[in-house]
């Protein structure tokens, strides 16, 4: 069973925002999200550009402003150098435009993830070098490239990194190293994507907020799991605006191949249908067709691109039903996992570019930190999704002996080993898990931001709450608790039954409440289940004209098991 707990809320902080004219719902629920005065709240419900700080404050972005201004004015080729998951093709276009835009001599270099894997390549610079590049930017990657920048130096060309990864004891012996998470830097803001990080570089040449880019920045940042606070809100924020009338033919070319057109794009949207597709080129092939759906500027070409990612993100859903299937066909085989505190699972020839999403979906069913690989001959690459509880970056750094190479965050991580390794990754692994993770820890959570009633919920309370999107990693969508609601019906709905739709409330104020994928629960409340207690998040149906609210739920149990909110 999950989990309810209270989201932690300063009561200090709630009670000041009450008085500073803030409903108690709502102060409660911005003191859950740590904000704590009038001035802050107002920060966060109303964001603007000239909060965005100071790329300058940024360490070393002085000396990278400065050398690309050089090569600009004295004609040398640049070479913007990506990555292949979405933010690292958001964070190239960005940069390659711009410099386009501004003049410059620039050609770019995204890595092939099957023939060359993740990060700065030495036979990458060696050709760039062949082709006469005078200066190489990273976006996204870079951060451990410590034999690659020595290699440009020999070479005699300039190296400046951008990236948004945790950097390693040792910096990269580069012309400069732009990254808020390196020590010494003074920004304030650590949590910005690749992207992000490539905006701002843009924002110092050009002196100004590049809102051209902003669209870009936005999708880069959902889909990458930063958290949407702080400066990465202000980029979504405006972002989204923006996207409601695309100018950038690739972008609108990407919604109408999404069928999203005449639709207000949310956060959502960018997650789980627009993210996937730019992601989808880099995982089955090469990131050509994201890459070039972006920059183009031609919509007929952009619409060739965008039906060749909807193709490949079709065949990404296949691939990682089957290989979701096998990976849990694991599990089932070996109960003896089942008692690790984590799983590593490994199937020979499992596709390398998906098994990020799969390991996600492992983590939804098992919540564990989750290793999913793929081997290959003697080789093997693996992706890593952890839970909440977990830092997997500090966990795999514990066996980094077993690894070729491996980088990432407290969330995700990717690495790469000998196949002959993975027993004893899963053996090892298991054992930091075990000295992490407590057995409570395992237990899916819930985090309540506030209690309603039931004549509460409504289409004013939806409107009340709208000013706190966009949700994402960060800032979710409120969760409200909802005690002992009376049922009015239940039925399944769905081509196979498999969602549970509820009725609750009074014939007067009828509330639906949606809970996806748990249509067996249809049973249970024909045992004569009459009251309920929910946690969801309230919205809009809308359905043949006509608008009412509705909760999507997170969870629901018979009101006759009395919850208990714990407070962590």
């Amino acid at each position: 069973m999950k989990r309810w707990i209270a989201s932690p809320a300063d009561p200090g902080a709630a009670a000041d925002l009450e008085k500073a004219g803030f409903s108690s719902f709502m102060a409660r629920i911005l003191a859950a999200r740590n904000i704590r005065s009038l001035s802050e709240a107002e920060r966060f419900l109303h964001p603007r550009l000239e909060d965005l700080g100071d790329p300058l404050s940024m360490k070393d972005m002085d000396r990278a402003l400065a050398r690309l201004r050089e090569a600009m004015d004295t004609g040398q080729s640049i070479a913007v150098y990506g990555d292949y998951d979405c933010d690292g093709v958001c964070a190239a276009s960005i940069l390659y435009l711009a410099l386009r835009d501004l003049g410059a001599r620039v050609q770019w270099y995204i890595p092939d993830r099957f023939q060359e894997g993740y990060g700065l390549h030495e036979d990458a610079i060696r050709q760039l070098h062949a082709r006469g590049v005078n200066l190489i930017v990273t976006v996204d990657t870079g951060i451990t490239a410590l034999r690659q920048a020595q290699l440009a130096r020999s070479l005699g060309v300039d190296l400046i990194i951008t990236d948004h990864h945790q950097p390693p004891t040792e910096r990269p012996a580069a012309l400069a190293v732009i990254n808020p998470k390196q020590p010494g830097c003074p920004y304030p803001d650590k949590q910005l994507c690749g992207a992000g990080i490539a905006l701002k570089l843009v924002q110092g040449l050009l002196g100004r907020v590049p809102e051209e880019f902003l669209d870009l920045a936005a999708i880069a940042t959902v889909a990458d799991l930063v958290p949407l606070l702080g400066e990465n809100r202000i980029l979504v924020h405006f972002g989204l605006k923006q996207l409601r009338n695309p100018g950038r033919p690739g972008v609108r070319a990407l919604i109408d191949a999404a069928g999203l057109s005449g639709r207000p794009i949310t956060a959502g949207h960018l997650a789980f249908q627009i993210g996937p597709r730019l992601n989808a080129a880099g995982r089955l092939e090469t990131a050509e067709a994201a890459f070039r759906l972006l920059t183009t500027d031609d919509p007929r070409e952009a619409a060739h691109w965008a039906e060749g990612l909807n193709r490949l993100n079709r065949e990404r859903q296949q691939l990682c039903d089957e290989i979701a299937a096998s990976a849990l066909e694991q599990v089932e085989r070996h109960p003896e996992w089942r008692e690790h505190r984590s799983l590593v699972l490994a199937g020979e020839g499992w596709n390398a570019g998906v098994i990020g999403i799969v390991a996600s979906r492992i983590v939804e069913r098992h919540h564990r930190p989750t290793l999913v690989i793929a081997v290959e001959g003697s080789d093997a690459k693996g992706s890593a999704r952890s839970i909440p509880e977990f830092d997997l970056y500090a966990g795999l750094k514990e066996v980094a002996d077993l690894f070729d190479k491996f980088g990432g965050h407290p969330m995700a991580a990717g690495f790469s080993l000998p196949a002959a390794r993975v027993a004893e990754l899963r053996r090892r692994f298991a054992e930091v898990a075990a000295a992490r993770l407590t057995p409570d820890d395992l237990r899916p959570r819930i985090l309540c931001d506030a209690e309603v009633a039931l004549d509460q919920i409504d289409l004013s309370l939806v409107e009340s709450l709208a000013p706190l999107e966009p949700h994402g990693l960060g800032n979710p969508a409120p969760r409200l608790f909802v005690r002992a609601a009376p049922v009015l019906e239940s039925r399944t709905v769905g081509a196979s039954a498999g969602h549970l739709k509820l009725t609750v409330g009074t014939q007067e104020h009828p509330v639906a409440a949606l809970s996806w994928g748990r249509g067996d629960d249809i049973r249970l409340l024909a045992q004569g289940v009459r009251f309920v207690h929910l946690v969801g998040r309230v919205g809009v149906n809308e359905w043949n004209g006509r608008r009412t609210v509705q909760l999507e739920l997170d969870d629901w149990r018979p009101a006759h098991k009395v919850p208990i909110l714990s407070q962590r």
